[in-house]
């Protein structure tokens, strides 16, 4: 989708939604409202649009303009707008937008909001609350898609921040929706071969280093505990690596880690039937990782940053690993497999404790890896558990920045006895109490010392109900949190 921002010049605007942002306090603009003779005066005289946050209005212009239609959309008291607001205002313009739009800017908005930043939460808004995936769907819904989106400014000094927003915006929500694509394709369809394909074609477009490794070079890294989950399955495991690498000297090398269970059926101890098909999901870590490595590549900060994206289905085959089994990982550590539903924790252990031997800067590793996540948090936000407090500040920003919650976990030593083993150097599954904290109490000893961030993704990935920027289903989340906190470490 093309997005452009200019000066506004309503008697020269066309297009096929006219959307109009409007504080309480704002009038519309006089010229515009002297063209739709008085209209959007009289829905406020008749008290049916108030420019209250989040409220909508539409119309059809008369006498007829070269807009078909006009959607006004609140954003409250002046002083109360926040960044999050704006994103959800244009979300809700992005659901009901087709073909050409064009937005004029609101006339009032708090000082400390930077104009940039504005127009960057509103394209981001516009383009996911717009998103629906129809790939699967033998009938076309009819729905015109949005050709292009124009923001208007009647301030001349503003239209060069709102460029800039705008261009940020719109890379990184195509690349939420294009996570939202990978995260909702059928097992079937994404396979890890089929992932490591995706990877292939982005980093060809956008510049990026790209080695995928077969089972045959992941045996040579020694990565038991990896293989081990992927035994079970037909479908061949993959080691993705990306690279991007800043034009100047880098400041910080970063290693991303995501995880990228194509479908996970629990393997020989089997989840429950029911809504097991959402185990497509388990990738969504992998999917969060490859699309900001894509948005790093266009946004291009001072960092070096390596991802690395273990892949491969969970499976019950007639080799597939058995609880019981005690394997070794890539850093000679054992773990005595307890559950074979607890797989995700077993290819970031081994791929973790890979990437300490090139002694990085910051580990981050992104992952649907627990369901007590959504025990602890609900569906609301994600968790984060760290040894880094600098990581756990730069994200806490950055959440405040996408309005993507997060909330951090302790990692207190109390919770280490849940994981030891009588015959292994750990088990791989503390049970019940406290799961999100002791999976990631058993990454942590991967990490070598190196500062690390971990992000559990379990709760969020998918939208249950709907919301102005979220339609129901895959919501992409954590790659925009990812890319600001990287962008701004």
């Amino acid at each position: 989708m093309r997005v452009t921002c200019d000066l506004s010049d309503i008697k020269k605007m066309s297009c096929d939604l006219l959307c109009v942002l409007l504080t309480k306090e704002d009038t519309a603009p006089a010229d515009l409202d002297k063209l739709l003779k008085g209209q959007i005066a009289e829905l406020r005289r008749r008290k049916h649009f108030q420019g209250e946050a989040l409220e909508r209005g539409t119309f059809v212009p008369h006498p007829p303009q070269r807009f078909a239609r006009v959607l006004l959309v609140g954003l409250g008291r002046p002083s109360e707008v926040t960044l999050d607001r704006i994103r959800r205002a244009g979300g809700t313009a992005g659901q009901a937008a087709m073909g050409r739009v064009v937005t004029l800017w609101p006339k009032q908005l708090p000082v400390a909001l930077d104009t940039g930043r504005a127009a960057q939460a509103f394209v981001e808004g516009f383009i996911l609350g717009g998103y629906r995936d129809l790939r699967f769907r033998s009938e076309s819904a009819g729905r015109q898609d949005v050709q292009q989106l124009t923001l208007l400014t009647p301030q001349e000094r503003q239209v060069a921040k709102l460029r800039a927003g705008a261009g940020r915006g719109r890379i990184l929500a195509e690349l939420q929706n294009l996570c939202r694509d990978l995260s909702g394709a059928p097992g079937n369809v994404l396979t890890p071969t089929a992932l490591a394909g995706e990877a292939r074609k982005l980093a060809r477009k956008h510049g990026l280093r790209i080695s995928v490794y077969d089972r045959r070079l992941i045996e040579r890294m020694k990565m038991g505990a990896f293989l081990a989950v992927a035994k079970g399955s037909a479908e061949p495991p993959k080691l993705i690596r990306l690279d991007y690498t800043p034009k100047g000297r880098a400041r910080k090398r970063v290693i991303l880690v995501g995880k990228g269970i194509t479908f996970d059926t629990g393997g020989i101890s089997i989840k429950p039937g029911e809504n097991m098909f959402e185990m497509r999901q388990d990738m969504t870590g992998a999917a969060v990782v490859i699309c900001a490595m894509a948005a790093l590549a266009q946004l291009r900060p001072a960092l070096a940053v390596t991802a690395l994206i273990p892949t491969c289905e969970n499976m019950p085959g007639s080799r597939a690993y058995k609880p019981g089994d005690v394997v070794t990982t890539s850093i000679g550590k054992t773990i005595e497999i307890i559950n074979t539903d607890a797989e995700g924790r077993l290819l970031l252990a081994d791929v973790l404790g890979h990437a300490t031997k090139s002694r990085p800067d910051y580990l981050i590793d992104v992952a649907t890896l627990t369901g007590a996540a959504t025990v602890a948090l609900g569906n609301a936000g994600a968790a984060i558990l760290a040894t880094s407090d600098i990581l756990v500040e730069k994200f806490a920003a950055a959440s405040a920045t996408t309005g993507e919650k997060i909330w951090r976990l302790p990692l207190w030593e109390e919770y280490e006895q849940q994981i030891k083993s009588n015959i292994a150097d750990m088990v791989n599954s503390g049970g019940r109490p406290a799961g999100t904290i002791t999976a990631a109490l058993l990454l942590k000893k991967f990490t070598g010392g190196i500062p690390w961030l971990h992000l559990d993704i379990a709760a969020v990935d998918y939208e249950y109900r709907g919301t102005e920027i979220t339609p129901k289903g895959p919501s992409g989340f954590g790659m925009r949190t990812v890319v600001e906190a990287l962008t701004n470490l």
